[in-house]
């Protein structure tokens, strides 16, 4: 590269003063409209090219470094980001893609640099945004490589009353689940209720999709077992999908997932809306009367739980929740009483990711 660049390169690398890096990147600016409009000066072009990109990257470099002390998503720092880039001419957008090439690694940076003065072409934008994509890509590859884990998950022909005797169906992080809905089999909430509070680690959550005829029944029993009622999730059949609800003459086009933790309370592992649309494709009961779409329940379960968490279902139907929580890396446990549906439930999570049967 230029001795002019390398000695420019040097000086714009160490400096700690944002102004005089705008000075110097609106100079190189200057310097690159004159020298296109003059033409046939290509090496002079490449030098003011790569000053300015070395400039704008440095800035960014500052930038991240000031939004360390506080949170990058605060008003504060939106709106200081906000003031400098008005103050200097451009959008707070191009000003956050600085700080987003700044993650580049500056040898990396350089080199892009030296590529493209050896082939004799400017550098744009668009080069150095698709670099530091792939670089992120990367290392979410590396990452996801690094806390790779073997999931493990188990499957039982029992009710949910003799779950809590079999070690596996306890200590678990959170129970995901869709018990059945008509109104002989409302005890089966209170057995829940008490299940949960067995299996549950402090603080475990219960999710637990349910119809909206006996919903305070169902509500009040899981509280008097001791779980704490925290929201509820509307679960939205997107696509016209609906059940006819005979007695209310009604559509149903949502069911509602109560969300219930086992003391001592806080707020779940992340920020998520408390709406969630199940994909119309996935609305079939191929496999079972009551069966879900695995795409709203991977949602519930991450709503619930972490990578390597373990996720109990104890009403397992056709496995959809197991298959949710493999395919978000969690471990699983289910049981339910009908061995035929365990038999299919084994099959289907089987064949998630290839994975033996227990």
């Amino acid at each position: 590269m230029a001795n002019e660049l390398e000695e420019v390169g040097k000086k714009i690398l160490l400096s700690t003063d944002p102004e005089e890096l705008f000075s110097m990147r609106y100079r190189f600016m200057a310097e690159e409209e004159l020298v296109k409009r003059r033409k046939g000066h290509l090496e002079e072009l490449l030098v003011s090219n790569a000053g300015r990109h070395l400039c704008e990257r440095r800035i960014g470099e500052l930038e991240l470094e000031r939004v360390k002390i506080i949170n990058r998503h605060s008003s504060c720092a939106s709106l200081a980001q906000l003031e400098i880039a008005k103050a200097n001419g451009i959008s707070r957008r191009t000003y956050l893609r600085w700080q987003e090439r700044a993650a580049i690694p500056e040898a990396q940076f350089v080199e892009k640099l030296r590529e493209q003065y050896n082939k004799a072409e400017p550098l744009t934008g668009k080069d150095l945004d698709k670099l530091a994509r792939e670089l992120r890509k990367a290392d979410r590859i590396e990452e996801e490589k690094r806390t790779e884990h073997q999931v493990e998950w188990g499957i039982y022909n029992i009710s949910v009353a003799e779950a809590s005797s079999i070690a596996d169906m306890c200590n678990v992080d959170a129970i995901v689940t869709d018990p059945p809905y008509p109104r002989d089999d409302l005890d089966v909430y209170a057995e829940l209720g008490e299940y949960a509070m067995t299996a549950l680690k402090p603080g475990g959550w219960c999710a637990v999709m349910v119809g909206q005829q006996y919903m305070p029944h169902i509500m009040q029993v899981m509280i008097e077992a001791g779980l704490i009622w925290r929201w509820q999730i509307c679960l939205h059949y997107a696509g016209g999908g609906h059940a006819r609800i005979n007695e209310m003459a009604v559509f149903q086009n949502w069911k509602p997932v109560l969300m219930f933790q086992k003391g001592p309370a806080s707020p779940l592992p992340r920020w998520h809306g408390d709406y969630i649309k199940e994909v119309p494709s996935e609305q079939n009961k191929s496999l079972h009367k009551w069966q879900q779409g695995a795409s709203a329940f991977k949602k519930l379960c991450w709503l619930v739980a972490s990578k390597g968490d373990c996720i109990a279902d104890p009403f397992l139907g056709a496995g959809t929740t197991g298959v949710a929580a493999l395919q978000m890396g969690m471990n699983f446990v289910g049981s339910d009483i009908d061995a035929e549906a365990c038999g299919i439930a084994e099959k289907r999570i089987a064949r998630v990711g290839n994975l033996p049967t227990p």
